[in-house]
């Protein structure tokens, strides 16, 4: 399945087969896509809290106001967007993109400038977090769509429930939570609005002409 063709067949569920378990070898493989989102200076300010036991499960479904997808799924995966990457990992992520592309003194010295630069000025840093933490919940979207399985984002939670249920820290952000397994049936397919409502054309109001497209293309 290419990219376009995982986008275009990505549909949010009505029903997961809870009888139908995700093994190890997809669910990883899935996850090492998710990471290869995008994020500035490779920082990946992402964490994916996998929880697939029963009772965790039970207890993040009571936080989600008993969602039913969250009861029939066998896999969901708390998105957290991780505020400082950049005291934690960026020494590593430095060494790693040495070893995949030469760096002098003098390159390594200005990308550290450069991080230094950026992440002082973000006022809120888990808004920053959370910004490219969807950007990686979208990308394990279409990697679970390639990989066969089917995904439901959760759109209403206790934030702060879940945060104490699962001991999340206060420099992680809540950011998605995602119900992940396999659908029952063929999944409808969602409208989508065209372009001339979606699209501006070089200044906010002015209209699109660049017409609709095709899918296909």
């Amino acid at each position: 399945m290419t990219a376009a063709e995982a986008i275009l067949c990505r549909q949010s569920v009505v029903r997961f087969d809870p009888d139908r378990p995700v093994s190890d070898a997809i669910l990883v493989r899935m996850l090492r896509l998710a990471g290869r989102a995008h994020s500035p200076h490779h920082l990946q300010p992402w964490r994916f809290l996998v929880i697939r036991d029963q009772g965790n499960r039970d207890r993040l479904r009571r936080a989600a106001f008993h969602h039913p997808r969250l009861g029939e799924a066998p896999v969901a995966i708390l998105v957290l967007g991780y505020h400082h990457p950049d005291r934690s990992h960026w020494q590593v992520i430095r060494d790693q993109l040495s070893s995949a592309v030469p760096l002098s003194a003098e390159d390594l010295g200005r990308i550290n400038a450069e991080v230094r630069r950026d992440l002082a000025a973000e006022t809120d840093r888990g808004i920053w977090a959370c910004r490219h933490a969807n950007a990686a919940a979208t990308t394990l979207m279409i990697a679970a769509t390639d990989l066969g399985l089917a995904s439901a984002q959760i759109d209403r939670f206790n934030g702060s429930l879940i945060r104490d249920i699962f001991s999340i820290p206060l420099d992680h952000s809540l950011c998605a939570v995602m119900a992940i397994g396999y659908a029952v049936g063929e999944p409808s397919t969602v409208p989508c609005l065209p372009l001339a409502e979606l699209c501006f054309l070089e200044h906010f109001g002015q209209p699109w002409t660049l017409g609709e497209g095709d899918d296909r293309a």
